[in-house]
């Protein structure tokens, strides 16, 4: 299994989190259903809480499956290690979460004037 890593400081909102969604196949999900929505869940790994339980993404590129999500000041609040992952839903009520295989790692870093 491998991991993608993630960093970004306490209360900040960038750089955006932007990833290439792939199935078990390395292939782009496809996105291409004008109802489809993808969300973003990140879930403190020591605490199992969840810290976002379904922000909407954006879709950058239907046809390479790019999506980014856009930090809200609340998201980055509180330090520590997070696992992350994109809720694919389609309009016929089907989801797929992605990664699949992998683990998506966001690692919150300790800001210096918790500001």
């Amino acid at each position: 299994m491998d991991t993608a890593t993630f960093l970004i400081k306490r209360h900040d909102a960038l750089p955006v989190l932007k990833v290439y969604l792939r199935d078990v196949n390395d292939e782009p999900v496809d996105l291409s259903p004008l109802s489809t929505a993808v969300y973003f869940i990140m879930k403190n790994v020591n605490t199992g809480t969840a810290a976002i339980t379904g922000n909407i993404c954006t879709i950058v590129d239907v046809d390479t499956a790019i999506v980014q999500y856009t930090w809200a000041a609340t998201d980055t609040a509180i330090a520590g290690d997070y696992l992350g992952e994109f809720e694919i839903r389609y309009a016929d009520g089907n989801k797929l979460t992605v990664p699949t295989e992998d683990t998506l790692s966001v690692i919150v870093i300790e800001d210096y004037n918790n500001e």
